[in-house]
């Protein structure tokens, strides 16, 4: 996951640097929407993981936490 985070900041930085020459192509205007969601996904798992495994049960019976879950992976197209 911290690997995942790193190509993510990689990708962040190579779209800024590019944001100012590139701006009106379609691929970046795809590029910074895959970024968002996909930083949005990352962090739905950190929200949802880390404190399920620092906890040591599964926090995941409060009903809204199940809808905000379901929510987000349908916003960001994950599975």
């Amino acid at each position: 996951m911290v690997l995942r985070v790193l190509v993510y900041l990689i990708d962040v930085t190579d779209a800024c640097v590019g944001h100012s020459e590139f701006k009106k192509l379609s691929f970046f205007i795809l590029t910074w929407q895959l970024l968002i969601c996909d930083f949005i996904a990352l962090g739905n798992k950190f929200i949802l993981a880390v404190p399920t495994s620092l906890v040591g049960y599964q926090m995941q019976s409060v009903y809204w936490i199940i809808l905000w879950n379901a929510f987000i992976r349908f916003f960001t197209y994950t599975q």
